[in-house]
């Protein structure tokens, strides 16, 4: 069969995230370049992104700054550097609502959007809470939600309810509730024929590999810091174990050290393009 192509592409980052936050039990002051990006898939005639970033001149900008977020460059401008245009994703697989993988739906006009339905209605809901309460919103711009509703009455925004085999050929959806995010999933993609062309794009149920392998070699899941249930984040980064023959099919799209596993290269604008698989005969743009 044809397969997928993957690529990995970085839209922005903070320069110096705590550890602490991207690796539960990992105390003390050490800091890691923490990466924003997108993943781009093309086979079968699709072209796919996984989450699509934020729009820098919307509150999702102001989000970004607070974090220390820099170098944030426009969608038309990163995937120019796989060379294509945002007109020409067709499909957007959305891991979670958070700004900076939920905020930049006005710039691909033509694709179809794929969100859990968990997801859409528990952040209505959390912005309904007592002021007390709303810290939970910290990560989230509430006009996404309402651009999400503006989508679906446009019909063109599809919600999941759990997971989702083929929703495109070769490509899965296995939801992550009350991991990361109450609704949040990740994507399964049969990039070949056979498993060692299996990879697992994770959202932000997985940000660095020690999620995944633990600290120095100790094998222990410990997932990211911001997780609303432990438990169920370290299952669910058991099951994407399971699916895939070696931990490096497991794609962190904020995982700073993606360059040194896959082929990858600084743009012009110094941000990173990275080529996770690409079918025989395909450009690598790497």
């Amino acid at each position: 069969m044809s397969g997928w192509s993957i690529w990995v592409l970085e839209y922005s980052r903070i320069l110096d995230m705590p550890l602490s936050a991207l690796i539960t039990g990992k105390h003390g002051p050490e800091i890691r370049a923490l990466p924003f990006s997108y993943i781009y898939l093309r086979g079968h005639g699709h072209h796919v992104l996984v989450d699509i970033g934020y729009d820098d001149r919307a509150y999702a900008g102001e989000l970004a700054a607070s974090a220390g977020a820099v170098n944030w460059q426009p969608p038309a401008t990163v995937l120019a550097e796989v060379g294509i245009r945002p007109e020409d994703i067709d499909t957007v697989l959305v891991t979670h609502a958070h700004f900076d993988h939920f905020g930049n739906t006005g710039a691909f006009p033509k694709a179809r959007f794929y969100l859990q339905e968990r997801e859409l209605t528990s952040w209505v809901w959390t912005m309904a809470l007592p002021h007390e309460q709303q810290f939970i919103n910290d990560s989230i711009d509430p006009d996404d939600v309402l651009r999400a509703v503006a989508l679906a009455k446009a019909g063109r925004l599809e919600l999941v309810d759990g997971d989702r085999a083929d929703v495109l050929p070769g490509i899965s959806l296995w939801a992550a509730h009350d991991t990361h995010t109450f609704g949040s999933m990740f994507v399964e993609v049969e990039a070949g024929d056979d498993e060692s062309m299996r990879f697992v794009l994770s959202g932000d149920a997985v940000y660095v590999y020690e999620n995944v392998d633990g600290l120095d070699g100790d094998g222990l899941i410990r997932p990211g810091g911001l997780t609303l249930d432990r438990l169920k984040g370290i299952r669910t980064i058991a099951q994407m174990k399971a699916m895939v023959p070696t931990t490096r099919q497991i794609v962190p799209m904020h995982e700073a050290r993606l360059a040194e596993v896959f082929p990858s290269r600084l743009s012009a604008n110094d941000l990173w393009v990275t080529a996770v698989h690409v079918q025989p005969g395909e450009e690598s743009y790497v």
